[in-house]
């Protein structure tokens, strides 16, 4: 994922800017913001509203959570931050010193927005070379199969993802070829002998 966004940031460089005095320090900013946010979405199983609607106050370093405030159904729950994703939005935050949204859009303390941030994401897969059929949204189901396959029970992955119903998380926890190879049938433990 890393070298599409490099690739985004070449290719945002070498473009004249589109708005009055937005030059390269603008792209840069918008770049780091970006893959700071894709980081983050794919660290926890964010959706692109709750990555949007991340405010610094939300993350938590002594315990190392992020509470995410009124998410899809108007629920609130907390998720584990861990520590490479601590150290990103250090970075990101002493570099560009956000107010209120930990993600500032266009204007200083204004959100930004979902729409912006899946068209960079598209842009970037694009700039990547990428064919599969993947959104920012596909970060979610990344990061709820690599639970699963990691052996996270599924209610746990359920209160994590913040779904009311477990049919919802089932869908989220793809299998891959390599967990189904490591399955032992129960028949090889019963030791029949052939007669």
């Amino acid at each position: 994922m890393k070298r599409a966004f490099d690739r985004l940031s070449k290719h945002h460089a070498a473009q004249k800017p589109r708005l009055p005095g937005a030059g390269p320090a603008r792209y840069k900013a918008a770049y780091v913001a970006i893959v700071s946010a894709a980081e983050a979405a794919v660290s926890v199983g964010l959706r692109v509203s709750e990555v949007v609607n991340l405010k610094v106050k939300d993350i938590h370093s002594e315990r190392m959570v992020i509470n995410i405030k009124g998410a899809k159904g108007k629920k609130d729950r907390t998720v584990a931050l861990s520590q490479g994703i601590l150290e990103l939005l250090r970075k990101y935050y002493v570099a560009y010193k956000p107010q209120d949204w930990l993600f500032e859009g266009q204007y200083p303390n204004s959100l930004y927005s979902t729409r912006s941030l899946q068209q960079i994401f598209r842009r970037a897969k694009i700039a990547a070379r990428i064919l599969q059929d993947v959104t920012f949204h596909s970060l979610r189901h990344s990061y709820a199969t690599h639970l699963h396959e990691a052996g996270t029970d599924l209610k746990l992955i359920q209160e994590l993802l913040g779904h009311n119903d477990i049919k919802t998380t089932l869908r989220y926890t793809h299998v891959s070829n390599r967990t189904l190879e490591k399955i032992k049938s129960p028949f090889d433990n019963l030791n029949l002998k052939n007669e």
